[in-house]
């Protein structure tokens, strides 16, 4: 995993307008249930989204609502 593809939940959702940041931290409180958990790094109290891996999860859960 490359550090450099880690963003902030904050940033994730800057970057992407569709996603906000309640949804991306409902779907990381609930991550071992809906599979998220590939896409979070805990570092201490920080949490961050693997981009790469949100993508691929995104894709998987298309349509899935």
């Amino acid at each position: 995993m490359d550090f450099r593809d880690l963003r902030r939940v904050s940033s994730v959702a800057r970057e992407n307008p569709d996603l906000s940041e309640d949804t991306l931290r409902w779907w990381i409180d609930q991550a071992h249930r809906n599979g998220f958990h590939k896409c979070v790094v805990r570092v201490g109290r920080n949490v961050y989204i693997h981009v790469p891996s949100l993508n691929r999860w995104l894709q998987d859960h298309a349509g899935a609502a």
